[in-house]
């Protein structure tokens, strides 16, 4: 039972400025299950409250939304990106082909 199930990711991961992302947006919002309408209301919401409207705000909202029952599931598994064309992903119950990636779907 959850709410929502969000995908988590270890760090560090670094930006182009040398800051740690996973800090301040631990989730990764390329995979997400939800179950409940009214999360996503409250991350608009919390969006709407900062003045936030740039591309990471879904990532910052559900990193500072509270009050619903959040199922974290790993990256690694379930948001998983693979580095090179050709990676084992077998294992993988998602996988994330984000970028110049997408054409190794094919």
């Amino acid at each position: 039972p959850f709410d929502v199930a969000l995908t988590w990711r270890d760090g560090p991961i670094w930006d182009g400025k040398g800051n740690d992302i996973t800090k301040i947006m631990p989730i990764n919002c390329g995979v997400m299950f939800t179950r409940s309408p009214e999360y996503w209301a409250a991350c608009l919401e919390w969006c709407a409250r900062h003045d936030i409207q740039d591309w990471y705000a879904d990532q910052l909202a559900v990193a500072n939304v509270r009050g619903f029952d959040v199922l974290r599931l790993h990256c690694d598994n379930f948001n998983y990106t693979p580095r090179i064309k050709g990676d084992d992903v077998s294992r993988k119950y998602a996988v994330h082909y984000k970028g110049k990636r997408k054409e190794w779907m094919l």
